[in-house]
């Protein structure tokens, strides 16, 4: 018993001991470890799943994300479509001043989120790509919501920048299948690259998506191969001196073939893939060794001063060891450097401006020239050029594509030679075509460098030394050299005579025989100016009087004799008279007698409108006798055949060959009339008086019309010809466009403009902001009442949006499989 009682004390003092103040806080302190480090773990583990499924600049999903949340509710979805929405100039705002980037992304995601319902989500795909979960929604609804996301984007005022215009681009993948998440998002981000099916900046999904997908996986499997066989081969474009037509060097570029020497797969076709998943690296060293073996092959020939120039990727030179690997190969190779140019495009000088800087200095220094490749295709900074000493820069295709057609492009492509001219830089002419841009190029500068079809296609490594001497000067146009006026010695008091022997002063005698010839040559001009101005005062009073005299012919001629045409020309003499009385400058004058002119010619082509419809009246007259006679004459023969009692089908019958013969006649004077009534109405155009000039077809106007005017032609023909059903049935005067036997529109060609005429009521239509005229009182035009003059683009889109306004009053719409046409 005192043994049990013990143990138990000792027991009890235990756990007394136990229960002290100091165990009882180190307990306390390793429970609140464990419990912070397991809380710490579940923070870290949900912080680490929301950057894995969300973009935390956006506050929306990412790809993974989209991905478990389509696998989360596919059931739950009824009808998913995928909205992709690619904003192409984000790059420009985000590296900008702009200060808070997760502010800006966050107000354009919450753009993209704004009219969605319940399971309808956003995710950003990439930079600048996005994806857009739409459920339920028709076809027509989705493309609402990417107009209306359109416009809100363009409405962004942001505080610290301002507003900004975001190029957008739509792709919609209706009906999404949600087999198989990962493919269907594969097609989705591809309908951008390979849909051809597109309304605007919307492009819809079709079968090009999956056989460009398809070709995409094909690519991705042989392209290590066919690095191993070399099958990736350099071309060479030539580049010739446009002002002594000597080869000068050229552009290696890359084709893929096969074993055979043909084109396995275009460049456009690998080249953009292969910037993506990173091979392209591998391409540009094996183009790059190659140019260096063959270079060193041109220089034992001869051939020293000739330069390739090569494209470096943006992988490559963000790379660095970039300049180590290529020192390497000109090492191995022993080519001087200065044979050898790389080519960068503006897109890569705008990553990281600083280091692409320092990366060109590097290579200057080294002894490569650096070029500007595609000078004018999309950002065009001229800080560019500032911060960053190009040797040459090359001006995109986009330039020339049109062949320097019209004034604006002729202007703009001057300026910028000129621009780079004046900073030392050579210049590269690149897709140049045809011998037209040759010609105009050639009226603009000589000094620079032409490369494009109109030179040579690229060619294989063993075709360029054959044209390395050949001399294009022959295949230019012609240098005509202008005689250089004598410059005049500077008007002063004093002249001095500058000889070889240095600068001689001039007596005073002398000095007072010059001024006297000064004032002489003074006393001339003055006298030459007076005399001008009295020959043209004189030339303008006989345009004068010869007006007069045309007007007293009108006002005495039967035909005008209403009571408008004698208030008008009473007001035409009124202004005639007041301009005799001017008696200071006559240069306003010639604007006024032009002005009457037009009026006057208006007058006549009335008068004559007001004749021709009196010989129109008396045509009708007359149909209308002949058609009495044909009656009673039926009238007559009815009678006689009744009473004999003959049979009318056994016997031929006059009455008929007479009516068709007479129904013949008549249409060929409603015919006749028409004619004349719209020969006359095109003669209200023209400023020649109606009597003399001869009207002309329309295949004779536009065989005179300028390459400007064709060409604006050409684009409203188009215009309207893209529409469904619509035909063109050109008469004498115009190309008139139907649908069915409703005319819709007219298109005429003058020396001066292009005419379009439309089935649209002018009231409808400010005058401020669309100019145009009210035909609808013309007999001709009574269908196409509105008139508009195109001279100019900004009229050509006036244009196409009265085009598009009336056919969508016509229910008319665009024919896709349409291709534009070459009318002129």
């Amino acid at each position: 018993m005192n043994l049990l009682n013990l143990n138990n004390l000792t027991f009890s003092n235990i756990i007394l001991a136990l229960m002290s103040d100091e165990v009882l806080v180190a307990i306390g302190f390793a429970l609140l470890v464990i419990i912070a480090f397991s809380l710490f773990r579940y923070n870290y583990r949900a912080q680490m799943i929301v950057q894995f499924y969300m973009n935390d600049e956006c506050d929306i999903y990412s790809k993974r994300g989209l991905e478990k949340y389509l696998h989360r509710n596919k059931r739950k979805l009824k009808d998913p479509s995928l909205v992709i929405v690619k904003i192409e100039n984000l790059g420009y705002i985000y590296n900008s001043t702009f200060q808070d980037k997760e502010e800006m992304m966050y107000i354009i995601s919450n753009c993209m989120l704004k009219g969605l319902g319940r399971l309808e989500t956003v995710a950003r795909i990439s930079f600048d790509t996005f994806i857009i979960l739409v459920d339920g929604k028709s076809k027509d609804e989705i493309r609402q919501y990417c107009k209306d996301l359109d416009e809100r984007m363009q409405s962004i005022y942001f505080e610290s920048f301002g507003s900004y215009f975001f190029n957008l681009k739509f792709g919609v993948y209706e009906k999404t299948p949600l087999k198989d998440i990962k493919k269907t998002l594969l097609y989705a981000l591809s309908i951008l690259d390979y849909s051809k099916y597109k309304e605007g900046n919307i492009y819809f999904y079709s079968d090009d998506v999956e056989k460009g997908i398809a070709k995409t996986e094909l690519i991705n499997n042989l392209k290590a191969e066919a690095l191993e066989l070399k099958q990736f081969v350099p071309f060479i474009q030539p580049k010739v001196n446009f002002k002594t037509g000597q080869v000068v060097g050229g552009e290696v570029l890359v084709r893929w073939l096969d074993g055979n020497g043909n084109v396995l797969f275009f460049p456009n076709e690998f080249i953009p893939l292969f910037e993506k998943n990173g091979f392209i690296k591998n391409i540009d060293f094996e183009m790059f060794e190659q140019t260096c073996i063959y270079l060193q092959t041109l220089i034992r020939k001869g051939y020293r001063d000739v330069v390739l120039s090569l494209n470096i990727s943006k992988i490559n030179f963000e790379s660095k060891t970039f300049l180590d690997e290529i020192t390497k190969i000109v090492t191995k190779y022993n080519v001087p450097t200065a044979n050898i140019e790389f080519e960068i495009t503006e897109t890569i000088s705008m990553i990281n401006p600083q280091y692409i800087s320092h990366c060109i200095m590097k290579l200057r220094n080294l002894g490569y020239k650096v070029a500007m490749d595609d000078f004018g295709k999309e950002y065009s900074s001229l800080g560019n050029l500032v911060s960053n000493p190009f040797d040459t820069i090359k001006l995109d295709m986009v330039f020339f594509e049109n062949s320097l057609n019209t004034s604006k492009e002729k202007v703009i492509t001057e300026n910028i030679i000129n621009l780079l001219n004046n900073i030392n830089t050579e210049i590269v002419c690149e897709g140049v075509r045809d011998k037209q841009t040759l010609e105009i190029l050639s009226q603009m500068t000589r000094d620079v460098i032409i490369q494009g079809y109109s030179i040579s296609k690229p060619i294989p490594l063993n075709q360029f030394e054959a044209i390395l001497n050949t001399d294009y000067t022959t295949y230019f146009p012609e240098i005509i050299e202008e005689e250089e006026e004598e410059e005049l010695p500077p008007a002063r008091d004093v002249y001095s005579n500058v000889s070889e022997l240095g600068v001689v002063p001039v007596s005073e005698k002398d000095n007072e025989e010059l001024n006297e010839i000064k004032e002489r040559l003074d006393n001339l001009s003055t006298l030459f100016e007076k005399s001008f101005e009295k020959e043209k005062a004189d030339s303008q009073k006989s345009e004068l009087d010869q007006l007069k005299a045309e007007i007293e012919k009108l006002n005495s001629s039967k035909s005008v004799n209403s009571s408008s045409n004698d208030a008008l020309l009473n007001a035409i003499l009124l202004q005639m008279t007041n301009m005799n009385n001017q008696n200071h400058s006559n240069t306003s004058n010639d604007d006024k007698i032009m002005m009457l002119i037009n009026e006057i010619n208006e007058l006549k082509n009335k008068s004559k409108m007001d004749a021709l419809m009196n010989e129109i009246e008396e045509l009708k007259n007359k149909n209308k006798d002949l058609a009495r006679q044909n009656s009673d004459y039926q009238e007559r023969s009815q009678f006689t055949n009744t009473q004999t009692g003959e049979n009318r089908v056994n016997r031929p019958n006059p009455t008929r060959n007479f009516g068709g013969n007479n129904q013949k006649e008549n249409t060929h004077i409603d015919d006749d009339s028409k004619n004349l009534v719209n020969d006359n109405v095109n003669s209200e155009e023209s400023l020649v008086p109606a009597e003399v000039k001869t009207s002309k077809l329309l295949v004779d106007k536009a065989k005179e019309a300028s390459v400007e005017q064709k060409y604006i032609y050409n684009l409203l023909k188009n215009d309207i010809m893209k529409y469904m059903f619509i035909q063109c049935k050109p008469s004498k005067s115009y190309d008139k466009f139907y649908t069915g036997k409703e005319c819709l529109a007219k298109l005429n060609i003058t020396k001066k403009s292009i005419r379009i005429y439309l089935a649209l009521n002018p009231s409808d239509y400010p005058i401020d902001q669309f100019p145009r005229k009210d035909v609808g009182d013309i007999k001709a035009h009574k269908d196409t009442p509105l008139c508009l003059i195109v001279r100019s683009q900004t009229s050509i889109r006036k244009c196409e949006q009265l085009i598009n306004d009336l056919m969508k009053q016509k229910g008319i719409k665009i024919n896709r499989s349409y291709k534009k046409t070459n009318y002129v």
